[in-house]
């Protein structure tokens, strides 16, 4: 008699600790849900108990891995995502999504001082008329290579501002980042005014050089007259445009095919292919139209020293 009681209150003794522990296990279950929701992966964790011999198995999302922000949220971090968590995926996005206009718009541009390799001045601006039509028409300079520039460039900018200083995007020492602020801040600002906005001027005496007078005895002028400053802009423009969109290709590859990764080696061989078939064709045929006699009326000589001291890169 008296062991048949105690075998009936060790077994209701089990099952109230059974009951006891899938109540916890769903109450955290449920709070994880809470905690955890649309985020990827779940990690789950099997909680085994054992109690008088029985096994009874439970399956718990206890955290999270949150790919944006890569890092681990716990069940004692708040539900609710930051701005700064909101706004960090949005900016990785612009930044992916522009760059293949830009890509785009160099090779386009640096296939006419490439031909003048094989055909000196006269081929290299007959190919320079034919990529205008990419990028100088009225939708083609606003939406494919303004906008896109533009926003690589201020996502780029917030991104750094906005991203946690212990985990910034990148170092800034990084080749990425160094080509990257190189161009923004001095080469593309120099190359733009100088060759876009500054012969536009309608006053006397640039009255606006018309696409046909923007050929490349413009760049055959400024190799002539300011070698040195010249081929510090070209050769530094060409250089940091194409190691950045080699870097940057190679991390768009890394992000997106994680599964066939480009590593250190193969990025060093990565990068020296581009400077191999895109820079030194480049610059060896800046280098053919330097080596060009100047063939420009002397009518056009004063209005192209005009336009280019309106830069401040030609003035001192």
């Amino acid at each position: 008699m008296v062991c048949a009681v105690e075998r009936r209150d060790t077994e209701h003794r089990r099952r109230s600790r059974m009951r006891e522990v899938s109540g916890r296990c769903q109450y955290r279950q449920s709070y994880c849900q809470r905690v955890c929701v649309s985020l990827s992966p779940i990690d789950t964790l099997s909680l085994h108990t054992v109690t008088g011999g029985v096994r009874a198995k439970f399956s718990t999302p206890l955290c999270a891995y949150n790919t944006t922000n890569r890092r681990v949220l716990t069940m004692s971090e708040p539900p609710n995502r930051s701005l700064r968590q909101r706004t960090l995926p949005v900016l990785t996005k612009v930044l992916h999504g522009s760059a293949p206009f830009i890509s785009t718009f160099l090779l386009i541009h640096l296939s006419a001082p490439m031909l003048a390799n094989l055909g000196g001045s006269s081929l290299a601006s007959q190919t320079m008329l034919l990529d205008r039509e990419y990028y100088q028409t009225d939708f083609g300079e606003k939406y494919l290579l303004l906008a896109p520039l533009t926003a690589h460039t201020l996502s780029g900018l917030i991104k750094r501002v906005v991203s946690p200083p212990k985990a910034p995007p990148r170092p800034w020492t990084s080749l990425l980042s160094l080509t990257g602020y190189a161009n923004m801040l001095l080469f593309l600002p120099v190359h733009f005014m100088a060759h876009r906005v500054a012969p536009a001027d309608s006053t006397a005496p640039i009255h606006e050089l018309s696409p046909s007078e923007l050929d490349f005895e413009y760049v055959k002028f400024a190799l002539t007259k300011w070698p040195v400053r010249s081929w510090f802009l070209y050769g530094g423009l060409v250089l940091c445009a194409v190691l950045h969109t080699v870097e940057g290709q190679r991390l768009l590859y890394n992000t997106y095919a994680p599964a066939a990764r480009i590593g250190a080696a193969a990025g060093k061989r990565l990068r020296a292919a581009g400077l191999a078939l895109i820079a030194l064709p480049v610059l060896s045929g800046v280098w053919a139209l330097g080596r060009e006699p100047p063939l420009v009326f002397p009518s056009m000589v004063s209005r192209f020293e005009s336009s280019f001291r309106q830069v401040f890169w030609y003035r001192v």
